[in-house]
């Protein structure tokens, strides 16, 4: 989740840890912003968008979170991606996210002005992909190898008084490709307003010849967006590897990591579980698919920290072992417990995800040479980690025992890094990235930390 929205009602059966960003560095000392500016902040996440809107001193103004529309296609990253494989799917899906955004971008237009106004976001590596164009068929199988996790740029242009996305081709990008469309009127090659059976071709209002704009004026609602600038420029932060994107470049800038001397580790988990290890010297990071164990069930209006809220309840009552077995009386219906029903296909999700994570962590701190015990801060991102009994999480063994004390429930953790990235204006830490699949005793890990027990 975004981790903006709250949730008052988790308290009924549990403490909730909710860490405000005062473990943040404070964005005035940097000195590189000049104040005359606004600043548009966007986390294309996988199931939320959310944006920021903040003044020249990064001050926010005025927030704006959705459900991203991509997924009435699924709730992973990899049902994107095979939606995108086609060129249909693919327009279909960059659309859903860019209306979404100017939508932000639009409630944001009184508190705007005049101002000069820049851009920054950043999505994990497929939604970026999907978002600038970019081809998704070298995510979708192995060997996984990205080969546009260079920055990326739009201009997105107010023509009379509505909001088109040009990218870096000059050619609309929030629009299906309308090349081969002509004017109903015969006026000129590139008026998309109608087919040449005089059929509705597309609303793409900014190349319609000068009699379909006059034709749509008054059908069309213009936008409360008034600002004087007729383009604002906008830039999507680089990634790492497939696996690793710019929101989790995001997520190391803004906790700070990549400049301390002791060492770290970020774990961002949703539908894909992303994590960082290390130092200034030395940043490694992988990731593991989650599913929706981590993100929650829509159905029944559940987050995943709420899961392993209800996990640990049942195991403290004995009707749950640390296999994930429900005991015989409820083996079949379920456990109803918060109000919620706990059956096998929900537990075993979650101990499918959860052995992942664990198994990557140990994974990582080989890699790294170190023990769980030389790492001094954890840092658990995104909504998930927002609503996070660490207590939890160290129970089931999602994070090992030792480090239940060093947690820190982050929060959303891109829109801080976007902003602490725009104050400081430094290069992006260098991150090595590596395929946990590829990992020599990876299954033996992963079958090793299936059991809800802790991890010591």
């Amino acid at each position: 989740g975004c981790g903006l929205c709250g949730r008052t009602d988790l308290q009924k059966y549990r403490k909730i840890n909710v860490c405000t960003e005062s473990f943040l560095p404070d964005y005035h000392d940097f000195g590189a912003v000049t104040g005359n500016e606004k600043y548009v902040l966007v986390d294309v996440g996988t199931t939320t968008i959310a944006m920021e809107l903040c003044d020249g001193k990064l001050n926010t103004l005025k927030t704006y979170k959705a459900l991203n529309p991509q997924t009435k296609y699924g709730a992973d990253v990899m049902s994107r991606i095979l939606k995108a494989m086609t060129k249909e799917g693919a327009e279909e899906l960059r659309i859903l996210v860019w209306d979404e955004i100017l939508k932000g971008l639009k409630s944001f237009g009184e508190l705007i002005g005049d101002s000069e106004v820049k851009i920054l976001m950043a999505g994990n590596t497929a939604m970026t992909y999907i978002l600038f164009g970019d081809d998704v068929k070298e995510l979708s199988a192995a060997p996984f190898k990205a080969t546009h996790l260079d920055m990326k740029k739009a201009v997105i242009r107010d023509i009379n008084g509505r909001l088109y996305v040009y990218g870096s081709n000059s050619e609309r990008i929030d629009a299906k490709d309308t090349s081969s469309y002509k004017c109903h009127y015969g006026n000129t090659d590139y008026c998309v307003g109608k087919t040449e059976n005089g059929e509705d071709s597309t609303d793409n209002f900014a190349n319609q010849c000068t009699e379909h704009q006059k034709n749509d004026e008054n059908s069309k609602e213009a936008t409360n967006f008034e600002n004087t600038k007729s383009e604002i420029e906008c830039i999507a932060m680089s990634g790492a590897s497939a696996f690793v994107g710019g929101d989790i470049m995001a997520g190391i800038i803004g906790t700070g990591m990549g400049s301390l001397e002791e060492i770290s580790l970020l774990v961002d988990l949703g539908t894909n579980g992303e994590m960082v290890l290390g130092n200034r010297h030395r940043l490694i990071a992988c990731a593991t698919a989650a599913g929706p164990a981590f993100e929650g069930y829509c159905s029944n209006k559940l987050f995943g920290s709420e899961i392993i809220g209800l996990v640990c309840r049942m195991l403290e009552k004995g009707v749950l072992d640390d296999t994930g077995l429900i005991c015989d009386e409820y083996f079949d219906t379920g456990v109803t417990i918060g109000g919620t029903c706990m059956d096998n296909g929900m537990i075993r999700a979650l101990q499918l995800a959860k052995a992942a994570v664990a198994a990557g962590i140990t994974e990582m701190c080989r890699n790294y040479g170190i023990g769980f015990d030389d790492i001094k801060k954890v840092y658990i991102a995104g909504g998930f980690g927002l609503y996070l009994d660490v207590k939890d999480a160290a129970r089931i063994g999602l994070i090992p025992k030792c480090l239940e004390s060093k947690s820190i429930s982050a929060g959303n953790t891109v829109l801080p890094g976007l902003k602490r990235h725009i104050a400081d204006s430094k290069e992006l830490p260098k991150v090595e990235t590596y395929n946990l699949a590829e990992a020599e005793d990876f299954n033996d890990l992963y079958l090793s930390n299936l059991n809800l027990t802790p991890m010591e």
